[in-house]
C-alpha cells in the first residue's frame, strides 16, 4: 500500500471508531424531549449575531409552550452544545454534548441530560453562551 493511501485509510478508521453519541443523536434527544408539538427555535452557533432563537425560547418559556433551542458554547478544546427543551407539560430539560471529552485525545463524545427548575436568559441575548438551566435541588 502506498504511504498516502495508508494515511488516508488510518484516518478513516479513526473516524469510524469514534465513541459516544453523534451530534445528530444529541439533536434527536433534544427534539424527542421537547415533543412533537414543540416549536423549534433553532440552532445558535458561537459568535452568531442572531437573537431570534433565544427570543423564541424566552417567549415560549413565558407562555409555557413546548419548545427547543440548541446553543453552541465555548469549549476549550472541543465542540460543545447545549440543548434546552420544554415539554407540553412544562418540564424543562438541558442536554449537553461535548465532541471530545478527552480534550483532543479522541476519547469520544459525551452527552448529559438534566432536568431544570427554570431557565435563566442573559440580559443581553447576544451573549448566548450564558443561557442557563438551573437544576433542581
Amino acid at each position: 500500500m502506498r504511504p498516502i493511501a495508508l494515511v488516508v485509510a488510518l484516518g478513516l478508521s479513526a473516524v469510524a471508531c469514534a465513541k459516544g453519541p453523534s451530534f445528530e443523536e444529541f439533536r434527536s434527544t433534544v427534539v424527542a424531549l421537547a415533543g412533537p408539538s414543540a416549536q423549534n427555535c433553532g440552532l445558535l452557533r458561537l459568535r452568531e449575531k442572531d437573537d431570534r432563537p433565544l427570543l423564541c425560547a424566552k417567549e415560549a418559556v413565558a407562555k409555557k409552550h413546548p419548545f427547543l433551542v440548541i446553543v453552541q458554547r465555548q469549549g476549550i478544546d472541543s465542540i460543545v452544545y447545549s440543548g434546552i427543551a420544554q415539554t407540553a407539560s412544562g418540564a424543562l430539560w438541558n442536554v449537553s454534548w461535548d465532541s471530545d471529552v478527552g480534550g483532543g485525545s479522541r476519547a469520544g463524545s459525551s452527552q448529559r441530560q438534566a432536568s431544570c427548575s427554570r431557565i435563566e436568559f442573559p440580559a443581553r441575548l447576544e451573549l448566548s453562551d450564558s443561557i442557563e438551566c438551573v437544576q433542581r435541588q
